[in-house]
């Protein structure tokens, strides 16, 4: 038995060293992007998910937090919808009876008006994003914990600047499908057995498929601008791998993740391929019992606040302050707030819920520049989801 318990460890220890190497070697500039799934809940909570959610949706997360699980679970989100203030402002300039005209090629640019000039010649970034989820979660005893995740995202970037003689206009779209088949379960390790709690293990064998179009080009090239034609599409295979750990009746958990373990390569129907690059990431979550504002003095808060901290991409040659989730939720009555910093902008979040039906919504800060601090933009999410 205690050979039996030996080998998993070492072979727990490779995997965890594999990973991290990978993660610390590789270079993020010539990286694909990866799949990214922030429901309200986490990104109204400062973008903290590694610990908070695994009663939720562990899937894409943490699949080490699976091992938790100690029955069936069904959930869907049947909508999220999210938006940044400039694409409102898009909207409402496409609107604009001048700027059909100029993009129809019924005006010239030299004949645009001054106000509609100033309005095009601001440099502008519009985000919009759609997604939904499927999530089936069960447990086999003396087997371990299974889950099937399938997931939609939908991401469309619009962008106006400056130009030489007119405005220059960028146009980025990802359209993501990804399927997840999760496993985890609970290990005693082979030393302190009667003195540690159980460590939780996860692995993710998931399918990515991927659409995108990338283009850049001046305001009048638009009239030969053709969508289907600059579309390109990819597929590929990847592994996460997850570890969790609790104690003190489950008050103060940890979390180790890491994701596209090795590199997930995608495939190009123009026979290119790119990488989604490894990353490491930590977490760590506490439940107080009770909140005290003077000596003696308390509110007893059982297991309504969570609060918890992420440290994202470990050994990145990236800003620390990029990497950092910190965030904080109480619950209370079937409704939820929620607040903290995400790359160093303040987040809200609330919810409500009413039955087997979720509502939830949050308002965030999103980091442009290679630094916290730099160029933020603010967002807007909602989401409508039932779990059973």
């Amino acid at each position: 038995m205690i050979i039996k318990n030996l080998k998993k460890l070492i072979l727990i220890i490779f995997i965890a060293y594999s990973c991290l190497i990978s993660n610390v070697l590789c270079l993020a500039s010539f990286a694909e992007e990866p799949f990214s799934y922030n429901s309200p809940e986490i990104l109204g909570m400062g973008g903290v998910s590694l610990i908070p959610t695994e009663d939720k949706v562990p899937l894409v997360y943490n699949p080490g937090g699976l091992a938790y699980l100690d029955r069936m679970r069904i959930s869907a989100g049947l909508f999220s919808f999210g938006l940044n203030k400039d694409i409102l402002d898009f909207y409402n300039l496409y609107k604009e009876d001048e700027m059909k005209d100029i993009l129809d090629g019924k005006k010239d640019w030299e004949d645009a008006s001054p106000d509609l000039r100033s309005k095009m010649l601001t440099h502008r970034i519009g985000g919009l994003r759609i997604g939904s989820d499927l999530n089936v979660m069960f447990p086999i005893k003396a087997v371990g914990n299974f889950g099937v995740g399938i997931y939609g995202d939908v991401k469309g970037t619009i962008e106006t600047d400056k130009g030489i003689y007119v405005p220059t206009a960028g146009l980025n779209y990802r359209r993501d499908f990804l399927i997840v088949a999760s496993y985890a379960r609970k290990y005693k390790l082979p030393v302190l057995e009667d003195y540690l709690e159980p460590f939780a293990f996860g692995l993710n064998l998931k399918y990515l498929q991927r659409q995108k179009m990338n283009d850049f080009r001046t305001l009048v090239e638009y009239e030969e601008f053709s969508f289907t034609n600059l579309l390109h599409k990819g597929w590929g295979i990847g592994v996460d791998f997850g570890m969790a750990y609790k104690m003190f009746e489950d008050r103060l958990g940890f979390a180790l993740v890491w994701k596209d373990c090795g590199n997930t390569t995608l495939k190009w129907d123009n026979q290119d391929s790119t990488q989604i690059l490894s990353r490491a990431n930590l977490g760590v979550a506490y439940k107080p019992e009770k909140l005290y504002y003077w000596r003696d003095k308390y509110i007893s808060v059982n297991d309504n606040l969570i609060l918890a901290c992420d440290i994202k991409k470990i050994g990145r040659y990236e800003d620390f302050f990029k990497r950092l989730n910190l965030g904080a939720r109480l619950n209370f009555w079937g409704f939820s707030l929620s607040g903290g910093f995400n790359q160093g902008y303040l987040t809200f979040g609330a919810g409500v819920k009413l039955g087997l039906a979720h509502f939830n919504y949050a308002y965030y800060g999103v980091e442009r520049g290679v630094f916290a601090g730099q160029d933020v933009d603010w967002n807007q999410t909602f989401s409508l989801s039932v779990m059973y």
